[in-house]
């Protein structure tokens, strides 16, 4: 599935991986101002289940990428290519949000940018630029990654997977929960946050692309791994009477199964002609969305554009719809700039 060299099935994830996203950043004023159990508190469930695997998956489709040891990456190019260019973008973007706030807050002076430039290089950023940082560490990484890759079989894979599936995933989760709870000491550094675990997503990514799992095994573990999810957020939530987010996080084995599981079927899609000049245009673009559809999102929110303005049924793909389409427009307008093409996307 390839044309002009790019792989469209990772193409195609993050594609799905973007939109899913922004639905998640759309819905979740349902999910957080909505009476639980109300009709748009479960559609809200429902959408934020649906693309709960969109960080995992960008993981998963980046490592399927960098870890090719048939692609070259020397130390140079890794920390004054990749790496660099990715903190300069997370620089400038930090910056943009702190100008954007500061400005509708009425609080923009020289003092106040010049304090806002300190909490970005502090890393004090916008909220959703914590992938920025977990795919920095992943990158850090990947000369141990990529040897591991390259020399390694199915069965040191395997063992790779169950350690990590464990102390990034079961572990963290069962640990709140009664009799994990009482483990005290220094079990409670056993383990692995997902700040690290994203390097297991990365290495499961290249993985499936050498191994791809059939048809059958990724229904399952998608259907699966979201059914489990809603399940155990529904019973907690309604313990807790609020949300319980503990099975919607990444680090949850229930994301990873619905992860593991929508990455195995987009393997066997059949991606032609104008969708898959659409999907390989919108996954060029995928990281300035990532960055900047925010801006989007709050400029809706301050004219009451949110998914609670109509039936969340249409309302979330609507407006997700819309901000992808409008990030669309801007990163059309913008990558024709080679110095902001280079650095800001």
């Amino acid at each position: 599935m390839k044309t002009n060299e790019r792989n469209l099935t990772i193409d195609f994830i993050k594609a799905f991986s973007i939109f899913g996203v922004i639905a998640i950043h759309v819905n979740s004023i349902l999910l957080t101002n909505a009476s639980i159990g109300s009709f748009s508190w479960n559609m809200g469930l429902f959408y934020g289940v649906l693309f709960r695997q969109s960080v995992p998956l960008f993981l998963m489709a980046s490592g399927a990428i960098m870890l090719n040891p048939d692609k070259e990456l020397p130390m140079k190019k890794l920390y004054f290519h990749n790496i660099l260019r990715i903190v300069i973008a997370m620089i400038f973007w930090g910056m943009c949000y702190k100008l954007y706030h500061l400005t509708i807050s009425n609080q923009l002076s020289l003092s106040a940018v010049w304090h806002s430039f300190k909490e970005v290089l502090l890393f004090n950023q916008e909220f959703h630029f914590y992938y920025i940082h977990v795919i920095l560490i992943t990158y850090i990484f990947l000369p141990l990654t990529r040897l591991l890759a390259k020399n390694a079989d199915k069965k040191l894979y395997i063992y790779a997977f169950i350690l990590l599936f464990f102390f990034g995933t079961v572990y963290p989760t069962l640990r709140v929960f009664h009799p994990f709870n009482l483990l005290s000491g220094y079990t409670k550094q056993w383990t692995i946050n997902f700040a690290y675990a994203s390097i297991g997503y990365s290495l499961l990514g290249y993985y499936l692309k050498i191994y791809p799992l059939s048809i059958k095994k990724s229904f399952c573990y998608t259907v699966t791994g979201l059914l489990l999810t809603i399940l155990f957020t529904v019973i907690l939530s309604y313990r807790d009477m609020a949300l319980n987010e503990i099975f919607l996080q990444g680090l949850s084995p229930t994301v990873f199964l619905s992860a593991l599981g929508i990455f195995g079927l987009i393997t066997h899609v059949n991606i032609k002609g104008f969708l898959s000049k659409t999907i390989t245009y919108i996954s060029k673009a995928s990281f300035f969305i990532y960055l900047s559809h925010l801006f989007v999102l709050y400029i809706f929110q301050n004219y009451s554009i949110t998914a609670q303005m109509m039936s969340p049924v249409i309302s979330v793909p609507i407006i997700t719809l819309a901000i992808l389409g409008i990030c669309l427009f801007i990163y059309s307008v913008i990558s024709k700039i080679p110095l902001l093409k280079k650095y800001i996307m």
